[in-house]
C-alpha cells in the first residue's frame, strides 16, 4: 500500500463534499484521515499547502494559456 502524502489528503479533503466523501476517496477510514491530518507537523503542513498551491497555480495557469 503506498503512502498517502498530506498534500493528497488536504487536496482531496478540500474538494470533497464531506469528510466520509474524501475518506472513500482516499481508500481509508475517516479516522485515518483525522489522524493523518492531526500528526501532521507544521513543516509537513506547510510543505502540503505550498504543493497544493503550486499544483493550482499551474492549472490555472494552463488554463488561462489554452484561452490565449
Amino acid at each position: 500500500m503506498r503512502k498517502i502524502t498530506l498534500a493528497d489528503v488536504l487536496g482531496v479533503w478540500t474538494q470533497a463534499p464531506s469528510t466520509e466523501a474524501a475518506a472513500q476517496t482516499l481508500g481509508i477510514s475517516r479516522r485515518t484521515l483525522y489522524n493523518r491530518v492531526q500528526s501532521a507537523s507544521p513543516e509537513e503542513l506547510r510543505q502540503a499547502i505550498t504543493q497544493i498551491v503550486a499544483a493550482y497555480t499551474a492549472q490555472l495557469e494552463a488554463e488561462r494559456q489554452a484561452r490565449m
